[in-house]
């Protein structure tokens, strides 16, 4: 009886130690697992002026393509948007009136800027792309000159 059960002891050793063998066999590897979301960081700034006059306007509310990230402009028709996002292609910006049940005098305008992976700079080469400087001008029409 003891036999058998030096034997029984011996199979299940020898199964577990060929287990944990192959086991820690398969967990070499040369490269590096790397977790995480790539990311980039993205800034556009410019100026926003009256499609007609040339004029600044201000009260203009610059969003991106998913609506989470906004900012107002300033009086003088500035505006400079920072964020942290997954690298893109291409990004869509929204310029419209942040009121514009008070002032409704500008049309909305979508803008598509296209993006190249030369254009990121100082990423690491691993899960961050690297930082995007645009500098985007742009002139809004009134609405009434939209009917025109």
């Amino acid at each position: 009886m003891k036999t058998k059960s030096i034997q029984l002891f011996n199979r299940l050793y020898s199964l577990l130690i060929g287990l944990l063998g192959f086991g820690i066999m398969g967990c070499e590897s040369s490269t590096v697992a790397e977790y995480g979301t790539p990311t980039a960081d993205f800034k556009f700034s410019g100026k926003i002026t009256d499609a007609a006059t040339g004029e600044s306007v201000s009260g203009i509310k610059v969003s991106t393509n998913n609506g989470y990230v906004y900012v107002e402009n300033e009086d003088n028709g500035d505006y400079v948007m920072n964020y942290r996002d997954l690298p893109a292609t291409a990004v869509l910006l929204r310029f419209e009136e942040f009121n514009p049940k008070q002032t409704g005098q500008y049309q909305k305008l979508d803008t598509l800027i296209s993006l190249t992976d030369e254009e990121f700079k100082n990423g690491d080469g691993n899960w961050y792309l690297g930082k995007i400087e645009k500098e985007i001008n742009i002139p809004l029409k009134k609405k009434e000159e939209a009917a025109e």
